[in-house]
C-alpha cells in the first residue's frame, strides 16, 4: 500500500511525496531535516534535494505514523 506524507519547503510551498521515494535524511545542525527525493515517472525524473520546513524529529514522527 502507498504511504504519502505531507512536507512543506522553506518558502512555504506545502508538497506531499510518496513515503518510498524518500532516498535519503538528515538532521541539520540546526535541527531542521534536509532530504532528498527522487521521483522517476518514465520519461521525466524529479529530485527534490535540499532542506524542509520540518525538523527532523517532525519527519521522523510523520515517517513513523505510516
Amino acid at each position: 500500500m502507498t504511504k504519502f506524507i505531507e512536507l512543506t519547503k522553506p518558502d512555504g510551498i506545502v508538497f506531499t511525496i510518496n513515503a518510498d521515494c524518500l532516498q535519503m535524511a538528515q538532521r541539520n545542525a540546526d535541527g531542521q531535516a534536509y532530504i532528498i527525493v527522487s521521483v522517476d515517472a518514465g520519461v521525466e525524473e524529479y529530485t527534490l534535494n535540499g532542506p524542509i520546513k520540518e525538523s527532523y524529529e517532525e519527519l521522523k514522527t510523520k515517517l513513523g505514523a505510516i
